[in-house]
């Protein structure tokens, strides 16, 4: 039997439609509050995403 890997968490959705990197969202209790849907590294080969706090590419 093979055993799935987990996928990696990357970022967040927010409820409000902005994306945070796991950084941000640690540092901010308000955007946890708001977090809607994770963005894992299969997601990110669909395009590129940055974060709403630091600006940075979340990859």
């Amino acid at each position: 039997m093979v055993e799935e890997k987990e996928k990696e968490i990357i970022g967040y959705y927010t409820e409000d439609g902005n994306i945070y990197c796991v950084e941000c969202i640690n540092k901010d209790n308000e955007i946890m509050i708001k977090i809607e849907k994770a963005i894992t590294e299969e997601d990110s080969e669909e395009g590129l995403y940055f974060c709403e706090g630091c600006e940075k590419e979340i990859k």
